[in-house]
C-alpha cells in the first residue's frame, strides 16, 4: 500500500493505530475535525501516546493535507458503540482510509472551500491508488458492508455523533461526483468563467477562513478546549471525573480505548459542573 503524494506535512503516530490493518482498502470515511485547525495541528494532536484517536489524513482549513497514520495500518477514527448491518466503526476502519477535515465548531460544521477542494482531490487520489474505480455514495446505512454498492461511509452510522457534520454530509453527493470526474480524467473541461469563479470563491474562502482562525485562536485562549481529563484544572478534576464516570459527557472515543477523553470547552464544562452542584443542592439533605 502507498500513501498520498498530496501530503504536505507528516507526523505518523506510533501509538494510536493498529499495525497492520486486517484487509484491503475498500472504503473512504470522511470525518469533521471540530475547529478550523491546520493539518499540522491536527496531526500533532493525534500523535501522543494515550490520545486514543487518529486518522490517516487531516485536511486543514487552508487545504493543506497532513498524514497521521500510514495507509498500511488501521487508524483509530470511526469509534462508537453502534453497528450497521452487524459492522462496527472500528471494524470498518480496518478496511477504510479515514480523513479528518477541519470545520467550524458549531452546526452545520462548515468547511472552507479550500478544504472542500482538497477533500475531493484526496478522495480521488486514495481511490486511484487502491484500485477503487468509482466512488459510490447512496446515503444508505443498509448498504454498509457492501462496497460494490456503497464505498463511502460516515461516522454517524456507528456512533451517536453528528460527524461528518451536516455541511459535509449534505454535500457528499457532489464531493463524490467531483472525485469521480478526476478518476475518469474528465475534470479539465472548465471554461474561463468557471476558472474565474473558482479563483474568486477560493480567495473569499481563504479570507473568511483566516478571520475564523483568528477568532478561534482568541477563543482557545479565553475558553480553551479540555481534550482529556488531565487537561482540566485541579479544582474541576473530581467533578469532571464524576461526569465521565456517569457517562454524562464523552469526547467521542470509546471508553475501552480512552476513558478520560473529554473534548469540552471550559465554559461548557463549567456549566455542567454548576448544573450538577445545583441538582445535588436541591436533593433532600443537600446531597
Amino acid at each position: 500500500m502507498s500513501n498520498s503524494p498530496l501530503v504536505t506535512y507528516t507526523n505518523l503516530t506510533p501509538y494510536n493505530c493498529t499495525k497492520p490493518r486486517r484487509g484491503n482498502i475498500l472504503y473512504i470515511i470522511p470525518h469533521c475535525y471540530v475547529g478550523q485547525v491546520t493539518a499540522k495541528r491536527g496531526c500533532d494532536g493525534f500523535y501522543p501516546n494515550g490520545r486514543g484517536a487518529s486518522a490517516h489524513y487531516v485536511i486543514g482549513y487552508d487545504g493543506q493535507i497532513g498524514q497521521s497514520v500510514d495507509e498500511a495500518n488501521r487508524a483509530w477514527t470511526t469509534g462508537g458503540s453502534l453497528s450497521a448491518n452487524g459492522y462496527t466503526g472500528a471494524t470498518m476502519d480496518h478496511y477504510a482510509v479515514t480523513i479528518e477535515v477541519a470545520c467550524d465548531s458549531f452546526h452545520p460544521y462548515a468547511i472552507t472551500q479550500a478544504a472542500y477542494d482538497a477533500l475531493v482531490r484526496l478522495m480521488a487520489d486514495i481511490a486511484k491508488r487502491n484500485g477503487i474505480q468509482e466512488l459510490k455514495w447512496k446515503a444508505d446505512k443498509s448498504l454498509v458492508g457492501k462496497p460494490e454498492q456503497q464505498n463511502v461511509l460516515v461516522h454517524r452510522w456507528f456512533a451517536a455523533k453528528a460527524c461528518p457534520g451536516d455541511y459535509i454530509y449534505n454535500r457528499l453527493g457532489d464531493i463524490v461526483a467531483q472525485a469521480n470526474k478526476i478518476l475518469r480524467g474528465d475534470d479539465d473541461d472548465m471554461t474561463e468563467a468557471d476558472v474565474k469563479k473558482i479563483v474568486k470563491e477560493t480567495v473569499a474562502s481563504e479570507i473568511k477562513a483566516a478571520v475564523k482562525a483568528a477568532v478561534l485562536e482568541v477563543m482557545n485562549e479565553t475558553n480553551p478546549v479540555y481534550k482529556d481529563l488531565k487537561d482540566v484544572p485541579a479544582y474541576w478534576q473530581d467533578a469532571a471525573k464524576s461526569l465521565l464516570d456517569a457517562g454524562a459527557v464523552n469526547g467521542g472515543t470509546p471508553v475501552e480505548v480512552n476513558a478520560t477523553d473529554l473534548n469540552l470547552r471550559a465554559e461548557t464544562l463549567k456549566a455542567a459542573v454548576v448544573a450538577v452542584q445545583y441538582v445535588h443542592a436541591m436533593l433532600p439533605g443537600g446531597k
